[in-house]
């Protein structure tokens, strides 16, 4: 039979959380089941079928993201993407992600997002790497801030303090590049996800993590697995790192998501080393279709002139190029045929835009090339502190 794609209904969403089970290996809950049911916007997912079989399947999230100083544009969070393995190499998942494209396009959304499972996929579609994170362990025998602010402190259980929770992170993504919106259902969700959650809560921020006990034959060693540190403010990252690393009987703490490329933790510590970093990752992919929208909206570190030429490959080389005028305090974004100096991929826009990867590191690898060779002012142009981050998975 012929693999039919069309919009999921409600009666889709068993069979839709039965391919997500099949390919991503997870679990889901009665009550998670339910939650879905809420936190899904079926009209945004489109489903294939071979006869009765949901074979393959994508989606998107109404989602916001935060760009380089401070504009918040509409993101289409892409998500759930999969094809059963007895249909691969047929151009399903191509025609799926034209459809789930084309929807997001139509809201009026300029760029979309996702967390790729795979490296290999995603760039053949748009989307280039455009945050990055640090795998950080430390041994809290090392591990000592060393002029920790004295700022009020409360151990909370987090599911009671969703709304706590939800009003500092909305205060918090709207000063981080790269962060992307989370609801109060999503927040909760994650919350009950985690096993037995602990939550430290400042008045500019909050600490989520839980504690593996291990008692050791001689005395006890827990690792204490960081999943968020949400800080407004550097007083409230500092006096929050200071707790974690202060929770008896922990030996290791360990932190993926929260901890920046650029993160100061390292130097409010006496021992910098004590921070190690095991690990370095992708985590927010982006696809911008309205570059010169998203151009216009985000600033720059100084003040200078571009022109930025966008190949789009997935149109047959169709070509974009933009005049962007910019600086810290606003931009100008216009069409041009001038020469360009930078011309990329849609994918390497993506992996640009929000500063987190430099023109060079992308002329390194081939993905952009400088005709007018200013990829040291292309650097200093779109770069930005603090540097992209996102720690909303979606």
């Amino acid at each position: 039979m012929s693999v039919s794609i069309r919009p999921a209904v409600s009666d889709d969403l068993d069979a839709l959380i039965q391919r997500d089970l099949q390919a991503f290996s997870g679990t889901f809950t009665a009550e998670e089941r339910t939650t879905w049911r809420e936190l899904l916007d079926l009209e945004r997912f489109r489903v294939a079928y071979d006869g009765s079989d949901l074979v393959a399947a994508a989606g998107s999230h109404e989602l916001e993201l935060t760009l380089p100083g401070g504009a918040v544009v509409p993101l289409g969070g892409t998500t759930w993407v999969s094809v059963a393995p007895t249909h691969r190499r047929r151009g399903i998942v191509r025609r799926l992600m034209d459809e789930v494209h084309a929807d997001i396009d139509e809201r009026g959304e300029p760029v979309a997002g996702l967390m790729a499972s795979e490296g290999s996929i995603y760039e053949r579609f748009g989307y280039g790497v455009a945050t990055r994170w640090r795998v950080v362990e430390m041994d809290t025998r090392d591990a000592t801030v060393d002029d920790p602010p004295d700022d009020p402190l409360r151990l909370v259980a987090p599911a009671d303090h969703i709304d706590d929770l939800y009003e500092r992170f909305d205060r918090y993504r709207v000063n981080c590049p790269g962060e992307v919106s989370q609801s109060r259902a999503w927040l909760a969700m994650r919350v009950a996800q985690l096993k037995q959650p602990f939550c430290a809560l400042h008045e500019d921020g909050y600490a989520l993590w839980t504690i593996d006990a291990d008692w050791g034959e001689a005395e006890p060693a827990h690792t204490l697995r960081l999943f968020d540190l949400v800080a407004v403010t550097p007083e409230a990252h500092a006096s929050l790192w200071n707790l974690v690393l202060s929770v008896d009987l922990v030996r290791t703490v360990v932190a993926r998501p929260p901890v920046r490329l650029d993160d100061r933790l390292p130097y409010l510590l006496s021992d910098q080393r004590a921070v190690r970093t095991k690990g370095v990752h992708d985590f927010l992919w982006l696809r911008p279709s309205r570059v010169g929208e998203l151009l216009a909206a985000r600033r720059y570190r100084v003040d200078d002139e571009m022109v930025v030429e966008v190949v789009d490959h997935e149109v047959g080389a169709d070509v974009e190029r933009w005049r962007v005028s910019g600086g810290p305090d606003g931009a100008v974004c216009e069409p041009t045929g001038a020469e360009p100096d930078l011309s990329m991929s849609r994918a390497a826009m993506g992996s640009m835009l929000l500063g987190g990867v430099t023109a060079s590191e992308l002329a390194g690898g081939g993905r952009l090339v400088s005709p007018t060779g200013q990829l040291g002012r292309a650097d200093a142009f779109f770069g930005w502190s603090p540097g992209a981050h996102c720690t909303t998975s979606f």
